[in-house]
């Protein structure tokens, strides 16, 4: 029993040290690592549109992908390949669609033999390309960074990190199933997309025409600075902070988590939390509405307190509140086990 216990001790510390000798290697940034067989010959190639691209489609699989603008008179895309498994790129070039496409390959596992070199897929688009930007892959990380498309951007991961800044397109979409999702200093005409399964949720510095959706089923959603038409935010196993946002209507909920909002000003707010508060900083609407099964509501609303209808109501915890119907506005907060707390800064 007890040399069982030190053999076990051994091998965690042993797997420990793995880990932190990849993570010098990477330099901290694990979509470098691709697991590959070392002792495979990677070889280099690049390919060069020979007229103009209204439209792009890549498929990538273990590769991560980046795209973004440099000048160029039309598309290119720079690549890895395998030489001794005869990995399969497919680019074509027809009726002004350029596509991309890694197919599946065997997979070769080689003990202790594992290759760190960047092999990341690069496309670098003209300045003044318009046309639709679709990028998937299925176990590798893509950023997009100043794209500029008049069409939609698609981005799409199975297992990798997505990250888009500076960009700017008709619509902007972005999923994940494992990894974390951020987007930056960007700009949508219509709508704004992101779906997560289990990671992070990332939006600063944004402005949408239409309506910014988000939505995670395990890890947290952070929005800073936001300039939208409404926006959807829900989260299964999480929680969620929304800062400096400026939008119509504004519907968050969480089923395991807090809800933050500071600074915060829609013509409609409602927030709703299964288990977990709803913290306020300074929040500004016509019609709030915020209710907790377990949890309190606390926090500041920007206005008057009786420039408010009120509708309180607690199962158990306490209330500062009193209801009244003599605002134009409305303030509705229920909870039925937490406390209620609202000031007025006004």
């Amino acid at each position: 029993m007890r040399n069982s216990v030190i053999i076990g001790i051994l091998g965690l510390i042993a797997g420990l040290i793995l880990v932190g000798i990849g993570f010098v290697i990477v330099r901290g940034d694990w979509s470098k690592f691709n697991g590959k067989n070392a002792a495979s010959k990677y070889e280099h190639d690049e390919y060069r549109c020979s007229g103009r691209i209204d439209e792009l489609e890549i498929s990538e699989r273990a590769e991560s992908v980046e795209i973004k603008t440099g000048n160029v008179d039309h598309p290119v895309i720079e690549y890895w390949y395998r030489e001794d498994e005869k990995d399969r790129v497919v680019i074509t070039e027809k009726n002004g669609k350029l596509t991309f496409k890694r197919e599946e390959q065997k997979i070769k596992v080689s003990w202790f033999s594992m290759n760190f070199e960047d092999t990341t897929t690069v496309i670098t688009l003209p300045e003044d390309y318009a046309g639709p930007v679709n990028v998937s892959a299925t176990s590798g990380s893509i950023r997009a960074t100043d794209v500029k498309s008049g069409s939609d951007i698609n981005l799409s991961a199975n297992s990798g990190y997505l990250t888009a800044q500076n960009v700017a397109g008709r619509n902007i979409s972005m999923k994940a199933n494992s990894g974390t999702i951020k987007l930056t200093d960007s700009e949508a005409e219509g709508k704004v997309s992101i779906e997560n399964t289990s990671g992070y949720i990332t939006v600063e510095s944004v402005v949408a025409g239409g309506t910014v959706t988000l939505g995670n089923n395990s890890g947290f959603i952070k929005v800073n600075d936001l300039e939208c038409g409404d926006i959807s935010v829900q989260n299964t196993s999480g929680g969620a902070s929304l800062a400096k946002v400026t939008c119509e209507g504004l519907y968050a909920k969480s089923s395991s988590g807090s809800l933050k909002f500071s600074g915060v000003a829609a013509k409609s707010i409602e927030a709703e939390n299964t288990s977990g508060g709803i913290r306020l900083d300074k929040v500004a609407g016509d019609t709030i509405k915020f209710s907790c099964k377990s949890g309190s509501v606390n926090g500041s609303i920007n206005g008057r307190e009786d420039d408010y209808s009120i509708i309180t109501s607690t199962n158990s915890g306490s209330s500062n509140l009193t209801n009244s119907r003599s605002g134009e506005k409305s303030l509705d907060v229920t909870t039925t086990s937490g406390s209620i707390r609202i000031t007025f800064d006004k």
